[in-house]
């Protein structure tokens, strides 16, 4: 999965570049658990595993830097009076008694690997929301956003270290190849689930047409004023504008080293262009090309 460590200590994984610097991670099971987050990652993964769903749970599932707070607004908005939300339920951090105990419906956001989350998920009793993003973007978002954390210290450069870690799953939630994978065959191995796919570069295009899959999918009956609304509210600069504003508390000086608000950063479709070199972009085709052959998913990597 990540592959050998250069160094191994009881504070984690080291995983150098070829630059010398290294990413924080935490190992488990073959999973690249981000260093940030629990000690005890086995009774996490636990409680994970074993958690009660309820009938009118929300999941929300991803890679990393997918888009996946953004969704979350817009579901939020859909569920909870048209306001936005002061703290996300993130199932990887959360203690697991906050999430059960949090009133419904409850939203929950993950980006664990299908085979950890809760068995119950299959039995059809939430709905499931998966956000997809082109991995392009991704790989430059997930470096920013790894530079800015504050335990794993990534201090590396994007070209000569990132990159190649990224597609070779040598970085936190380990492989996109195999999450993205993975999650296109959910619905057909859980046909119970009700299940929806967003896209990121979709909700960059048209948001309004997006929000309203969204609400139809959760059975919500939206006039076109609200709708419109919810869409003004959720433009990707409204809601960095309100988070810039009232942060989450949770990325404070010791989760970030580089403010409070370190999740929405430029939302451009084609920033990778900015950080791509020729061969950069010869290599991602190439690997993309082999490990998606099977694959009918397909991303815009500029609009």
């Amino acid at each position: 999965m990540g592959g050998a460590a250069d160094e191994t200590d009881q504070s984690g994984t080291k995983e150098k570049g070829n630059d010398g610097y290294e990413i924080r991670m935490k190992p488990y099971e073959g999973f690249n658990y981000p260093y940030e987050f629990t000690d005890d990652i086995a009774g996490h993964l636990r409680n994970i595993r074993d958690m009660e769903i309820k009938d009118d749970d929300v999941f929300i599932t991803s890679y990393p830097k997918s888009g996946t707070h953004w969704i979350y607004e817009i579901v939020y908005m859909l569920l909870h009076d048209r306001s936005y939300c002061r703290q996300h339920h993130l199932l990887d951090i959360d203690n697991i008694d906050d999430i059960n105990n949090a009133p419904s419906p409850r939203i929950i956001m993950t980006h664990i690997p299908i085979d950890r989350l809760p068995w119950q998920l299959s039995q059809g009793r939430a709905k499931v929301i998966y956000m997809t993003r082109n991995p392009k973007d991704v790989i430059v978002s997930y470096f920013c956003f790894v530079k800015r954390l504050a335990k794993t210290a990534f201090d590396g450069e994007f070209n000569y270290a990132f990159l190649e870690k990224f597609l070779y799953g040598k970085v936190p939630y380990d492989s996109w190849f195999r999450s993205v994978l993975s999650w296109e065959r959910f619905p057909q191995t859980n046909p119970k689930v009700p299940f929806l796919t967003m896209n990121y570069e979709d909700m960059k295009s048209n948001l309004r047409q997006q929000v309203e899959r969204v609400s139809l999918f959760l059975g919500q009956t939206i006039d076109g004023d609200t709708l419109d609304t919810i869409t003004d509210k959720c433009s990707f600069v409204q809601t960095q504008k309100d988070k810039r504003e009232n942060p989450d508390s949770r990325f404070n000086s010791t989760m970030s080293r580089d403010g409070p608000e370190i999740i929405y950063r430029k939302g451009e479709v084609g920033d990778w262009k900015n950080w791509f070199t020729v061969a950069d972009n010869e290599k991602f085709d190439q690997i993309y090309k082999e490990k998606m052959s099977q694959s009918k998913l397909s991303f815009r990597f500029s609009l």
